[in-house]
Formats: C-alpha cells, structure tokens, sequence
C-alpha cells in the first residue's frame, strides 16, 4: 500500500511525503527545491520530484493524506467537538497537484505532529505531547491552537485533549521582540544566545510577556539585556514544560513512553533536560518534529488509524535520510577529505540521500577538525555569515560518546544539549556554557559518515568532527549539486566532496555544474 502525504497549508514548511507498506521512502520539504527557507505550500514540482525519487507513477497511490491548517481547523471538512478536539473526517476533491482523483484524507494538524512521533517510536502504547507556536500570528482558537495531548494504543488514539499551554508562543515573542526576526528560523540564535546567562539574570515569568515590541531589548542595541531575556525564556520554556511534565506522569504512573512533536522540542537545551530528568523511561522525538513533518504524521496517520494497518519497526536512518540523491559513485575521496580537515581545511560533504528534518546529519554538511578552535570563527564570520555567537555540532562516533559527553544515551537526530566531558579535545565544538548539540553515528545509521570520524580516529585521537548544515545563513540546506555548487562559489569554503567529486579551491576551477540532476 502507498500513501502520498503532503503539507501545503501551514504558513510555513510545505512538505511531502511517501510511505509504503508503513515505511517512509520518501521526504522531502519545498525549501530544499525552491531556495526559500521555510517554504509553504506544495507544488507539482515537488511532488514529481518525489515521485521520481521514488520511481512511482501517481497511478500506483493508494490513498492520499493532507495535513490540516493548524491555523483554520473549522474549515476543509473539520468539526470541532466540545471538548475542543478536531476529528478527523473523510475529505474527497480532486488533487490539484497531480492527476488522481482517489480517496484522499484530511489530518488535523496536531494529530500529524504526534502522529509522525509515534508511529515511528517502536513503542506499542505512548503518550503523545505536541507543542508548537501556532497561534503565534492567528488569534482563533488560543491555547487550544498550540498544543495537544494524545494517548495512542496499537494503531489507535484511545484520548486527546488540548492541556491549553502557550509555552512556545511565550518563547516565540520574546525571539522576535528581542530582533531575532522571524522567530522561525531565529528561535535556534535565541536558545545559543540563552547560554551566554546566569541564574542572577533571570526575569521573573509574569514580566516576561508582553504584547508590545518596544518592552523588550533589541540585541543590537543591549546585547546584555537580550541575553538576560533569551536565558530567562529558556529557563521558563524549560521549567513549565518539565513541570507539566511531572504532572502528566502522575496522571499516568504506569506509562513509561512518551513521544515529542512540534516545532517547540526542536529546542536541544529543552530535549536534554526532559531525557536527563528520567520523568519517563523512554522519550522518543520524531527527527522533522516541525510542520515538515506533518506530511510524514498524515500519511503515517492514514495507514495506521484510518486504514487499521499494524505498526511497522523504523530503524534510525530510515527516519532522516529520506530526500533525493545525487550522481552516485563507485569510490568516495576519505583520504583527501581526511587531509584536508588536518590540514585545518573547511570542507562540504555532500554524500547519498538528503536529510529531512532543518539538522545537517552528516550527508549535507560543513566538516571541520573541532580541535582547532579558531575553525569556528571561519565557519560563523566567513562561510555561514551568521552572528558570532552561534555554536556548532559535534558528531561522535556512538562507540564512543560516552567518552566526551555526558548524557545516559546515543544522540542520532541532534536533537540533545549535554555537558562536555573534555572541552579541550573539541574546543571548537563547546559553547560559551561547556555543552554541545552533539550528535552520534553508527554504521548502520550511516556507515560512510562513520568511516569518515573512524579515519579521522586513527590520525588524530579524536572520534569527533565539527558538523554543520551546508547552507549560508537564511537558505535552506543544499539538495541538488547545481545547490552545492552555487553556494561554494560565493563562499569560503576550501575544499568539497560532492557526490564523490572531489574539488579543491587551490586547483580546481569552480564553475556551476551544467548537468542535470537525476
């Protein structure tokens, strides 16, 4: 059975999706195609895209799930019930993308986000917790718009309700208000710039909030004053939602599995508290918990719940490599790639299927020795052109992280913020408070990344390399090699490997690639 889910009516994120038999084989958001950062809506572009990718005809999909507006849930076929719970009802039009007419289903828009998170956790009862910032722009429903609670059981939602919590929209304002504008793309700066507080800076909660803009400190102006109120947003983000947290699981004494959806636990610092609070045993985050994900919650939704279908075991690299790839080779250059980072060169790494989800994971990366400190400096002021504050991430070799971070498990979406055991192994990869994002691999995650950190292991002592998105500040990351191409040639990057193509800056004339992508 094949199901093709797409997001196209959330402001931000389009995306699509294709699993098969329960199995993601596809995934892909539209910023990757169109060079627009947080791209909404779909076109037929992406979705021939997708079905290229996957060497599908539109006529072998089964079915059709889309992801409802989280902004405009009373419309397109939804009912709200009493309890402020949108239900899911059957939704038939003609596609407007592709040329199929079959039975299509409209998920609600938090129903995909802890959808997505399920199905994909392993884990046969769970309970569900989705938080986002819907409501961020479009005062309709409030609290009811951000958040959702659901109990899943087998393929089924045995509850759901809306817990009324404004957590994310609280942290989102003060983003914005500050002048890390938008908050979308900015909320990852704001929680970087919230490790650079003290306990003495904290603002009290009921000063946090406000609605005018002009309350706030401008990070241009007071740069200690946006800090105070950066760290005090995540300090409060963190505290209610541990705090809710308890109560859930008090509520709930016998259920030790809990999922994470919704753009709010993109947020590591927040990710790493929840694990190292043990609240519950097992905590599982679906890798694009954002509104890209939603295309994967909807179709995910569909087989399972609408169609009855059992669960299907998802194992971590079929969570995010999940996008096109491009010019496949027979050998791909390690030795040079190892060279070069010894020799304090800055590399791109462009390798197999793209990641879906805003994390470079190791197939769409900026590579750099973490030993060299100043590496970091290059990679912000030069390359990313992104403020200087920003910390970068490092990637671990699984074996052996246990070595270098503190933190009770493997990390393979980096999605977790943990303490550093030896900062000055990796300095280049340690924030201003001594954590890191830090993210492991293992061989059958993605063996070539991990064969690359080995090699690197052999020469220098370190499991480690610095790792960042392949991408300039404000564009999404690089899909395609005309993608790749086009940012090495206004940056300053040294060296690339692109899809087994080896390029040095020193020798090599860097030129658009004219070929076409397949």
């Amino acid at each position: 059975m094949i199901i093709l889910g797409y997001n196209s009516g959330s402001p931000h994120d389009g995306s699509v999706a294709i699993i098969k038999d329960g199995k993601i084989i596809f995934s892909i958001a539209n910023e990757r195609l169109t060079g627009k950062k947080h791209q909404s809506g779909i076109d037929k572009r992406l979705i021939n895209y997708a079905l290229r990718k996957t060497n599908l005809d539109s006529s072998e999909i089964d079915y059709v799930a889309i992801a409802g507006d989280g902004h405009n849930m009373k419309i397109d076929s939804l009912l709200e019930a009493e309890d402020g719970i949108y239900h899911l009802t059957d939704f038939n039009r003609p596609n407007e993308y592709f040329s199929w007419k079959g039975e299509t289903f409209l998920i609600p828009h938090h129903i995909c986000h802890t959808a997505a998170a399920y199905y994909t956790s392993g884990f046969d009862t769970a309970i569900c917790y989705s938080l986002d910032t819907s409501d961020f722009d479009y005062h309709i429903l409030g609290p009811k718009l951000n958040n959702m609670i659901c109990k899943y059981q087998n393929h089924e939602i045995k509850d759901a309700y809306t817990p009324g919590h404004m957590y994310g929209v609280d942290y989102a304002r003060v983003c914005q208000h500050i002048g890390l504008i938008p908050c979308l793309s900015k909320a990852g700066t704001m929680m970087g710039l919230s490790s650079f507080g003290t306990p003495e800076m904290l603002i009290p909660k009921e000063e946090m909030v406000s609605d005018n803009p002009d309350d706030y400190p401008k990070i241009d102006d007071d740069f200690t004053a946006a800090i105070k109120y950066a760290y005090s947003s995540q300090k409060h983000l963190e505290n209610n939602v541990i705090d809710y947290l308890i109560q859930l699981k008090e509520e709930n004494p016998d259920q030790e599995n809990l999922c994470l959806s919704g753009g709010t636990f993109l947020n590591c610092n927040l990710n790493g508290k929840i694990v190292e609070k043990n609240i519950f045993k097992n905590v599982h985050h679906f890798p694009a918990c954002g509104d890209d994900g939603l295309a994967v919650g909807a179709a995910l939704y569909a087989y399972h719940t609408v169609l009855g279908q059992p669960l299907v075991k998802h194992e971590d690299s079929q969570l995010v490599y999940l996008g096109g790839s491009h010019f496949l080779v027979d050998e791909i250059p390690f030795e040079k790639t190892i060279d070069a980072l010894i020799d304090g060169k800055i590399v791109a790494w462009a390798n197999g299927r793209s990641e879906f989800g805003p994390r470079a994971l190791g197939n769409r990366s900026i590579l750099a020795d973490p030993r060299n400190s100043w590496s970091r400096d290059k990679i912000n002021q030069m390359i990313k052109n992104r403020e200087w504050f920003r910390p970068f991430a490092p990637i671990c070799l699984e074996e052996h992280y246990q070595e270098y971070f503190d933190f009770p498990k493997p990390s393979p979406y980096m999605l977790y913020t943990a303490k550093v055991k030896k900062p000055g192994d990796i300095p280049a990869c340690v924030h201003v408070d001594g954590t890191a994002r830090f993210q492991t691999v293992n061989k059958e995650q993605n063996p070539d990344m991990h064969k690359l950190i080995s090699m690197f292991y052999e020469r220098t002592g370190v499991p480690i390399l610095l790792n960042t998105s392949l991408n300039n500040r404000g564009k999404p990351i690089c899909e395609i090699s005309d993608h790749v191409f086009w940012f090495l040639q206004d940056s300053e990057l040294d060296c690339a490997n692109i899809f087994g193509q080896w390029y040095d800056k020193r020798v090599d004339t860097w030129i658009t690639d004219t070929r076409q992508s397949h």
